[in-house]
């Protein structure tokens, strides 16, 4: 820690500097100081927020400049730090002109160590850890997981957090069926019959050229002449393609 006064003789406490690495959240490196005011609302920090300037705090004053402090921002509570300020150091020349002095995550005013927030965390990719393939019973899965990427260093850490979320997408069986529409339960001598075959697929990519073949037998296991309609024109041959998931229809009469 730091003490450094103003010519107004007014002590002034600080964080010490540390270089952020991970920009995107500042690092304090003083933990737990006395020096440090513990709040509880925000609206403590109001006067900083609503005017940086006007609340600004002088650091020292030299003979062409005086150093300042800024409120910035208030960093929100996550899972590996609890909520606190941030302050900028600016070097304020006697002409009015004025540079950011270099000096930056420095906190003035942080949050209870409680007010962690355990479920504000920043996920990492998702990864395969597990799959099971599908049976003709039982319905596959992949386990897929995520790790939170919050690290060390950040003010009041409890180092890497490393809590784990998992997903699980399920599988099915990818088949082809073929189901028969509804039989005639009785018919007369010479009357023409038609016969409807649903041919459904359950891949989720277009399948092509999908063979098929008609078999239509008289009892004794003579072959019996057809005419074929739907989606194929022949007793034998190949579907030209089957949407994803999709479904046609073959006629014999």
């Amino acid at each position: 820690m730091m003490y450094v006064y103003s010519t107004l003789n007014c002590q002034v406490f600080y964080a010490d500097f540390v270089e952020d690495i991970e920009p995107d959240e500042p690092k304090i490196f003083v933990k737990n100081d006395d020096n440090i005011k513990i709040i509880t609302s925000e609206s403590e920090i109001d006067k900083y927020r609503k005017d940086p300037i006007g609340a600004q705090r002088i650091v020292a004053r030299e003979k062409d400049h005086t150093v300042v402090h800024r409120f910035y921002k208030l960093w929100e509570a996550t899972c590996q730090h609890v909520a606190h300020d941030e302050w900028t150091e600016y070097k304020v020349f006697n002409n009015g002109n004025e540079v950011v002095n270099g000096r930056g995550c420095i906190t003035y005013h942080q949050f209870p160590e409680e007010s962690y927030d355990p479920n504000d965390h920043t996920w990492g990719e998702w990864e395969l850890i597990e799959t099971k393939e599908p049976t003709a019973t039982e319905e596959g899965f992949k386990k897929y997981e995520r790790t939170c990427t919050r690290g060390k260093g950040y003010w009041a850490s409890r180092g890497e957090c490393g809590a784990k979320d998992y997903k699980i997408e399920f599988i099915n069986k990818e088949d082809i069926s073929a189901q028969f529409e509804e039989l005639p339960s009785s018919i007369a001598e010479g009357d023409k019959v038609l016969v409807g075959v649903s041919i459904k697929s359950s891949y989720d990519t277009e399948l092509t050229n999908v063979p098929y073949k008609w078999e239509i037998t008289k009892k004794n296991g003579e072959a019996v002449a057809a005419n074929f309609t739907g989606h194929a024109e022949i007793g034998e041959g190949n579907i030209d393609t089957i949407s994803a998931n999709g479904e046609r229809i073959l006629y014999a009469s």
